[in-house]
């Protein structure tokens, strides 16, 4: 993950920075969990943002030299309040790392002035964000780290995996590429043995998680942005085009929001509203769909169209 990197980099910067100690390249990768392979990239990275590290070849050692100067960031009042805003909003059970996230807005907090710190003291009466629907994962904090490591070092990792939908639980053997956060839970993006293609796990609805020292390598032209361009949320499918014609109080609802990069929309006669997107998701999408009862209904494509009046049907026999 992206941020897990930065983070890992600013520590090492910490580390390398302190006189005290020297660090060889196995105590590095031993104190992060990572291999030295990884370390040395993430070397390379910092000597690349110009942090001048000298290499000790008596001792096998690196150092930061003194020349650099690290200083904790300067804050402006909206930029405080900005970033303790995004924390409350991301806090709780349902964010990966809700120790972590704690401990660095208590550090930021204590390097503000006073009179910042009184104005972000007092944030709950002025700002609160609501509960949201979403997977406990202060359960499941061990096998994320896990994964983590083992994207790290590129290592593949074995599963135990219970997808929804069945019944008994599947081994897969999966090469770990990246971590994503999506709608309330965790998922593991990577290539599948079993499927012999780039598949998507939830982390929660793995029974069991093994890390093994087989290395795998990540293609290079894999990107995260172009894998889910064109997904409602997680699911991954064939390409298809949406048409929505949307009444009603879910017309005005749906044009006050950016649904999708994809989304176009057009005003109709009658307080009418065209709604089209392209999406390879058409469970998601149903269900999005569904929610707006009868102030929607599906131009095309026609297998969604049908999807939806059998799952009305269905519906409806509840009541019956």
């Amino acid at each position: 993950m992206k941020n897990e990197r930065i983070f890992r980099l600013l520590k090492m910067i910490t580390l390398l920075s302190d006189k005290t100690r020297r660090w060889k390249a196995g105590d590095v990768a031993e104190f992060f969990g990572i291999s030295e392979r990884t370390f040395h990239r993430d070397r390379q990275i910092l000597e690349s943002l110009g942090v001048p590290l000298y290499y000790d070849k008596n001792k096998v050692t690196y150092e930061i030299l003194d020349t650099f100067n690290f200083t904790p960031p300067e804050f402006t009042r909206d930029e405080a309040l900005a970033m303790a805003l995004a924390a409350q909003m991301a806090g709780g059970n349902n964010f990966p790392y809700p120790g972590d996230l704690k401990i660095a807005l208590a550090k930021m907090l204590n390097s503000l002035p006073g009179s910042i710190q009184q104005v972000l003291e007092n944030l709950d009466d002025k700002f609160i964000s609501l509960h949201r629907a979403g997977v406990d994962l202060s359960y499941y904090q061990e096998e994320i780290r896990l994964i983590e490591k083992a994207i790290n070092n590129k290592y593949t990792v074995t599963v135990d995996y219970h997808a929804l939908g069945r019944e008994d639980s599947v081994f897969r053997k999966i090469d770990p590429y990246s971590l994503v956060y999506e709608n309330g839970a965790v998922y593991l993006v990577g290539y599948c043995h079993l499927r012999e293609n780039i598949r998507i796990f939830r982390i929660d609805r793995m029974n069991t998680l093994e890390m093994s020292e087989e290395e795998f390598e990540r293609p290079g032209n894999f990107s995260l942005d172009n894998y889910f361009k064109f997904t409602w949320g997680v699911e991954k499918g064939e390409m298809f085009t949406v048409e929505l014609i949307f009444t009603g109080t879910a017309a005005r609802l749906v044009q006050e929001f950016n649904w999708h990069p994809t989304q176009e929309i057009e005003s109709l006669p009658g307080d009418k509203l065209l709604f089209r997107v392209k999406t390879c998701s058409m469970t998601e999408i149903k269900k999005w769909v569904l929610g707006f009862g009868s102030e929607v209904e599906v131009i095309k494509p026609e297998k969604l169209r049908e999807d939806v009046v059998f799952e009305m049907k269905k519906m409806l026999e509840n009541y019956e």
